[in-house]
């Protein structure tokens, strides 16, 4: 490389750093693949998070939690295979933008690989929208049992900040 492409390409380079992340996220998300996971103990890694944060120093709290978790275990793992549906789902659709290489669909864990295929003005789709819109609602009917859930065991509702 010359000196002068080099050059170029730092300037570039520089450009690129230079927008915000969200911007640049979403320009170049279009046009790149995205592998999807969804596992038991991502999930209750972020539920466990959640309502560890918010009983912080309350007594027997280790125990709540882990109450919780087990009572929400066999709605994880509906919601697992629920999001794996949807996934295979759209990746069936002849009319998809995407196309969905399943990689791992086991009952605790689902894991799938997401490439554009359509190009809209020369531009890759919004894979990453794709992918978001297939668990986005499920995900909001979970928080709910998160809330049901807690509020029966702890007494105090955390599926608002569950999502």
């Amino acid at each position: 490389m010359s000196l002068a492409e080099q050059q170029a390409f730092l300037e570039e380079f520089q450009k690129k750093l230079a927008r915000r992340s969200k911007v640049y996220r979403r320009y170049t998300g279009n046009r790149v693949h995205h592998t999807f996971r969804a596992s038991q103990t991502e999930i209750h890694g972020g539920v466990r998070d959640t309502l560890e944060r918010n009983l912080a120093g309350k007594k027997g709290s280790r125990e709540l939690i882990a109450r919780v978790l087990k009572a929400l275990e066999p709605h994880t793992q509906q919601l697992i295979s629920q999001i794996a549906t949807n996934v295979k789902r759209r990746g069936n659709d002849s009319t998809s933008v995407v196309v969905v290489e399943t990689i791992k669909d086991e009952k605790r864990v689902f894991k799938a690989f997401f490439t554009a295929t359509l190009q809209d003005n020369g531009k890759f789709r919004n894979v990453y929208k794709q992918i978001y819109t297939s668990y986005d609602k499920l995900l909001n009917v979970y928080a709910e049992k998160v809330a049901e859930i807690s509020t029966t065991i702890i007494g105090e509702s955390f599926g608002n900040r569950a999502k």
